[in-house]
């Protein structure tokens, strides 16, 4: 922690700091501190996808789901659908019921599978999350 906070004093307009930071925070378990460091990082860059997944994956933490699924999709549209954020957003609808966007977003990660390299987590957190081996 507190050498992500000097990092963040040495350069407090990077991005990659607010994430370490604001992620130092949210593993401390002070939530309300990560969101608070999420939400400044993407206020100086609302183009900055890992700022918007973490603060999804905070948000859910709290139990603050609408939130946490907007800053997901988010996350997805920045990234121009990297799988990782697909997976996660995916998550996020389980978390909240949504069966039909979770099939949509498992799909489309398995056709993906099919013609591009997707990283296993996608897939296992899933599982994991769901209680499932596979789909």
């Amino acid at each position: 922690m507190t050498e992500a906070l000097k990092a963040q004093t040495l350069d407090p307009v990077s991005s990659y700091t607010a994430f370490e930071v604001g992620f130092a925070f949210a593993l401390s378990r002070d939530f309300r501190r990560a969101i608070d460091v999420f939400q400044a990082g993407i206020r100086l860059n609302p183009d900055y996808h890992i700022l918007h997944s973490w603060l999804g994956h905070t948000c859910f933490a709290t139990g603050r789901y609408a939130e946490a699924i907007i800053a997901h999709e988010k996350a997805v549209g920045i990234s121009q659908r990297l799988q990782y954020f697909v997976g996660s957003l995916a998550m996020a609808y389980h978390q909240s019921g949504r069966t039909d966007e979770v099939a949509a977003l498992w799909r489309e990660l398995e056709d993906r599978a099919r013609r591009e390299y997707v990283p296993p987590i996608c897939f296992v957190q899933m599982c994991a999350r769901r209680g499932t081996s596979g789909p």
